[in-house]
């Protein structure tokens, strides 16, 4: 073979060569992972979600209500309700018929309290305060009562639940002569057990759109020379009405809409107990 042909191969073979070692001239080879594959790649960020929206701290005015049942003494409007069943007045009792020999409510007699007269043993006092967007609204007096007395606050009956109302004034009362004043407060008298013996949905409170924020606050100081318990400030409350046990001299707010613009009262309890 002559030196030019074999100089030609040569060159063939070394051209041949680097024609491979460059990726066979498409440019350069990617690079791989470990394995030997394309490296893996990371997925796509996600904007960040917003967090659901919550109720903020609810503001507390200097005002003082003081809480009690008296002659004339509301809290808010006491003619929202339209549909009591209870009672002649329409806009007072419950608004289901369930007050009666026999008859019972989340497993409480309706007859706990066959009068007034009988409200001896544990007896005990919360206030329970609505507002829908902003405007005052009563809980009705002579929740939980039969054949409720035309006076005002109610001072007799011939039947009552343990859980029930005598005035407009926001007090609840929850008497029970079968405890002991000093018992702790039993669970069973709560916020759902109000809302089942007046025949209210919380959600649906007689035209109110729900769900309410819910406020709950306990004493922190005194006033009248140490003869009134003072609420003065309020949590937020998201558990279950089931929940929400009536201890003495707790405020519980059930705010609808948007809360009152000059924020709430703090609650003087001008009740013993």
């Amino acid at each position: 073979m002559s030196k030019s042909r074999i100089l030609a191969s040569f060159v063939s073979v070394a051209a041949l060569a680097a024609l491979v070692a460059c990726g066979g001239g498409g440019g350069a080879a990617p690079p791989t992972g470990s394995g030997g594959g394309p490296p893996p790649t990371n997925p796509p960020t996600s904007p960040p979600s917003n967090p659901p929206p919550t109720n903020p701290p609810i503001t507390v005015s200097s005002t003082v209500y003081q809480a009690y049942d008296g002659a004339a003494h509301s809290w808010g409007s006491d003619t929202w309700q339209t549909n009591g069943v209870t009672t002649s007045d329409s806009h007072d009792g419950d608004t289901v018929n369930n007050v009666g020999p026999g008859q019972t409510t989340d497993g409480l007699s309706a007859c706990a309290m066959p009068n007034e007269a009988a409200a001896t043993g544990y007896h005990h006092h919360v206030f329970v305060g609505i507002y829908v967007n902003g405007n005052p609204m009563a809980v009705p007096d002579a929740i939980g009562m039969a054949n409720p007395s035309s006076d005002d606050p109610i001072t007799n009956f011939t039947c009552a639940y343990a859980v029930h109302t005598h005035g407009e004034s926001g007090i609840i009362h929850i008497e029970d002569p079968t405890l002991p004043q000093s018992t702790t407060p039993p669970s069973q008298y709560n916020l759902q057990t109000l809302l089942d013996i007046w025949g209210q949905s919380l959600n649906t409170l007689d035209g109110a759109s729900g769900p309410p924020a819910i406020y709950v606050g306990t004493p922190s100081s005194t006033i009248n020379n140490g003869t009134e318990d003072l609420v003065t400030s309020y949590s937020l409350y998201t558990g279950s009405p089931t929940n929400l046990v009536f201890a003495k001299h707790t405020a519980i707010w059930l705010i609808y809409g948007a809360p009152p613009s000059g924020g709430v009262p703090q609650v003087a309890f001008g009740i013993s107990t």
